[in-house]
C-alpha cells in the first residue's frame, strides 16, 4: 500500500501536463504564427491556396496531367492579370482594336468563323485544324484538336467528346492568345 500514488497527487501531475499542453500550444500560437502572418497582412504577401498546388501534384501523380496543366494555366493566369506581365504597346493595342473591330469580341460560339473572318480581311493565314480521335479511360471517343496559324509562333490544343465542339474551343483559344500577343 505504500507504493501507491494518491489520487490527488495523480490529479495533480495530469493537470500539470495538461498546463503544460495549453502552454505550448499558446506558445505556438502567439509567439510564432501570428507574428508571421502579421507580417504576411502587412506586407500584403498572397501565399495564395497551398491546396491547389498539392491538387495539381495529386493529379500528376494520378496521370491527370490535363488537370494539372490546368491549374498551372489558371494559376500563372491570374498572376499575369494580377502583375500586368504583358508587354503593351501602342501598335499592339492599335492591331487588338482593328482585330476588334472586324470580328468582334472572341465569342466561342462563332470562333471559327471570327477568324476565318480575320484571315481573309488579310491579317494572317487562314488557321489549319488538326484532329485526333481517341479513347478517355472509360472508352468513350474524344476529339483532340491543334490550331494553328502560320504567322503566330503559338498552337492551341484542346480536346473534349464532340469534334465540333473542340474546333470552337480551340478557335475560342487562339483568337483570345492573339489578342494578348496580336504581333507575335
Amino acid at each position: 500500500m505504500g507504493n501507491q500514488i494518491p489520487p490527488a497527487a495523480r490529479l495533480g501531475v495530469a493537470r500539470a501536463i495538461l498546463e503544460f499542453i495549453v502552454i505550448v500550444f499558446y506558445f505556438c500560437i502567439v509567439l510564432l504564427i501570428t507574428p508571421i502572418w502579421l507580417i504576411l497582412v502587412i506586407c500584403q504577401v498572397n501565399i495564395g491556396n497551398p491546396w491547389r498546388w498539392l491538387d495539381a501534384k495529386w493529379k500528376m501523380a494520378n496521370g491527370d496531367y490535363e488537370g494539372a496543366a490546368r491549374i498551372y494555366e489558371e494559376d500563372a493566369e491570374r498572376i499575369s492579370d494580377k502583375y500586368d506581365l504583358s508587354d503593351e504597346d501602342e501598335e499592339d493595342e492599335e492591331l487588338r482594336k482593328e482585330f476588334i473591330e472586324v470580328a468582334g469580341e472572341p465569342d466561342e460560339e462563332t470562333a471559327p468563323t471570327q477568324l476565318l473572318k480575320l484571315a481573309q480581311n488579310g491579317y494572317f493565314s487562314e488557321p489549319e485544324y488538326d484532329y485526333y480521335e481517341d479513347e478517355d479511360i472509360n472508352g468513350n471517343t474524344e476529339w483532340e484538336c491543334t490550331i494553328t496559324i502560320y504567322e503566330y509562333s503559338f498552337d492551341v490544343t484542346k480536346k473534349t467528346r464532340y469534334k465540333r465542339d473542340v474546333k470552337k474551343m480551340c478557335a475560342y483559344e487562339m483568337y483570345k492568345e492573339i489578342l494578348k500577343h496580336p504581333n507575335d
